[in-house]
């Protein structure tokens, strides 16, 4: 949830706080009833932009979500045709989201050519529908030979993929280190605008 501040006077800088004397600023709450439970939404609607300050999560929240679901589903486009397909996430953290893949696999190439992707990440529930986090952002490929060796001692077998590979085949470290993150739960099925959105 996101709480809004905005001057009750107009012509007040919504971006100072200090101008003015202390009435001029309110805070402007709509309580709805959701499922039972009464919470608070703030809706406003201004010209400008206004200051804000996001109380629901932050990147350490997706990082944590990640490393624990680490099952990844990646959206890629092959023209005007959107692909998806499941990947084991290597690892998060405040740097990015990391994963690996091989040179002559089609979402390989359909990366060089669009780099935008969209991950999701899903952690199942019996008692609900789960909880589903989604992640926006451009793949960055690395080409970094230090991380290249922690691939192989994390995860042995993957030079182990390239002896079948077709000649000059090479294994290619990505990552999303920017984008936008939020989290989906049935609390926000019919209203997905509404659900915390973190930058990083």
């Amino acid at each position: 949830m996101r709480e809004y501040w905005f001057p009750e006077a107009a012509g007040k800088d919504p971006c100072n706080k200090d101008g003015g004397n202390a009435g001029s600023w309110n805070r402007a709450e709509r309580r709805l009833r959701d499922a039972g439970s009464q919470r608070t939404r703030i809706f406003l609607v201004f010209p400008f932009p206004l200051p804000y300050r996001d109380i629901s999560m932050d990147i350490s929240e997706c990082i944590d979500f990640a490393n624990a679901n680490p099952v990844t589903y990646i959206a890629t486009t092959d023209g005007d045709q959107p692909r998806v397909r499941a990947f084991a996430m290597w690892f998060a953290d405040k740097t990015g989201f990391y994963y690996h893949t091989g040179t002559p696999k089609s979402v390989y190439s359909q990366l060089l050519k669009n780099p935008k992707a969209e991950l999701c990440f899903y952690a199942p529930d019996p008692q609900s529908a789960g909880r589903m986090m989604r992640v926006s952002g451009e793949v960055e490929f690395l080409h970094d030979k230090a991380l290249e060796e922690r691939l192989y001692r994390d995860r042995p077998w993957v030079k182990d993929l390239l002896i079948t590979a077709p000649k000059g085949a090479t294994v290619a470290i990505f990552r999303v280190a920017h984008g936008e993150a939020y989290f989906w739960t049935m609390e926000y099925n019919m209203r997905e605008r509404d659900a915390p959105r973190v930058r990083f």
